[in-house]
């Protein structure tokens, strides 16, 4: 009876850790959704009145990744979510100097000058009662021949309300959002001295 007894608590012992061990493996998820900010918008929507030799967005450390951030405005933690089962196809900076880019496109022209766009902020934003929207902050810089010669420079933001709560609705508004990026930049650079970036 002993050598039986000791057999079935031996038993009993494998199945208990045999149990834990399957417990402790990670959960098994799908591929991440990969989103990016639709199918490309049309070129010369917001023609740049200036030429410009090239427009660069520059993101900043937050936001050199894929993750799609989130956060909510009334968390005083100052905390930046990412979506779990979601990312960018490209990063934040890449995808908006795409839509900016083609916006402002018109007839190729030789100049002395670029714009420059700092990116702070791509971010849904959410909140209190559950809404959320895009939110875009930043400043246009225009550059001269030197990379330090800064003709002119202002700051921008914009927000545009998501159709969801949730990673899908962020991306529609953060294209929204960046659609205006592309149309205050062309209002301001129409501000600006046409004559200053005038190659020759």
């Amino acid at each position: 009876m002993k050598i039986q007894t000791m057999r079935t608590f031996l038993g009993f012992l494998f199945a208990v850790f045999f149990l834990a061990a399957c417990s402790s493996l990670p959960a098994e998820t799908g591929p991440a959704t990969v989103h990016d900010l639709g199918l490309p918008v049309a070129a010369g929507l917001a023609p740049s009145p200036l030429p410009l030799r090239r427009i660069e967005v520059l993101g900043n450390a937050a936001l050199g990744n894929l993750a799609m951030q989130y956060r909510y405005a009334e968390d005083q933690t100052t905390r930046r979510l990412n979506y779990a089962d979601s990312r960018w196809s490209a990063t934040p900076a890449q995808l908006l100097e795409g839509v900016v880019s083609r916006m402002l496109s018109g007839p190729t022209q030789p100049s002395r000058c670029k714009l420059t766009v700092r990116l702070d902020e791509f971010v849904q934003v959410f909140a209190r009662d559950g809404s959320s929207a895009g939110y875009v902050a930043g400043s246009f810089l225009l550059i001269g021949e030197r990379a330090d010669e800064v003709l002119a420079q202002t700051a921008f933001e914009a927000r545009q309300a998501a159709p969801s709560a949730d990673a899908s609705g962020g991306a529609q508004a953060l294209r929204g959002a960046s659609e205006m990026v592309g149309k205050q930049a062309a209002r301001w650079l129409a501000t600006q001295d046409a004559r200053r970036c005038t190659a020759g």
